[in-house]
């Protein structure tokens, strides 16, 4: 991995995230990839660099599933394909 700048391991998810911002409608969002400090999805509206944002993982198994609740700050919302990549990077470090 020559010239990684990345500080954890990213894996893949597929799931709908429904991002809510504190006010107004939640944001539905589809996950692309998680690591252990953020999350990487794709949304059709964008959200402004710097927001505090709330959103809920869930983690499949075999027997059932578990939601996990989790916030994080917006560090990059850039526009793509006809919608936005959004990075959030965790504040709460005990979401995952």
């Amino acid at each position: 991995m020559k010239n990684e700048k990345r500080r954890h391991e990213r894996f893949p998810i597929s799931q709908d995230i429904m991002i809510s911002l504190g006010q107004g409608p939640e944001i539905k969002t589809s996950g692309i990839n998680i690591s252990e400090s953020g999350l990487l999805c794709f949304a059709e509206k964008e959200i402004n660099t710097g927001m505090l944002v709330s959103f809920k993982l869930t983690i499949p198994s075999d027997k059932s599933s578990l939601t996990v609740p989790c916030e994080g700050i917006v560090l990059k919302c850039d526009k793509v394909d006809g919608g936005f990549n959004i990075i959030i990077d965790f504040t709460d470090q005990e979401c995952l």
